[in-house]
């Protein structure tokens, strides 16, 4: 491989790494949303309950991503 292409790899993996991390970001302030609006979520339990499941799914599949990306 060239320089040139070595470091449009370089940039396309950054790119990945930093669209992940704010996606993280963005799970993050969701979570802390409905932190925040504790008693209206408190109506719902079980749908708390799913929502708060399916965002610590995604973050754990993001930060697989990262460390399979990372090796």
């Amino acid at each position: 491989m060239n320089k040139p292409d070595l470091k449009n790899d370089f940039l396309k993996e950054l790119d990945g790494y930093f669209m992940q991390l704010s996606y993280l970001q963005d799970l993050d302030m969701v979570d802390e949303d409905i932190l925040r609006h504790n008693k209206e979520m408190e109506r719902a339990p079980k749908f708390t309950l799913i929502i708060e499941c399916a965002l610590m799914n995604d973050y754990m599949t993001t930060f697989m991503r990262l460390y399979e990306n990372i090796l």
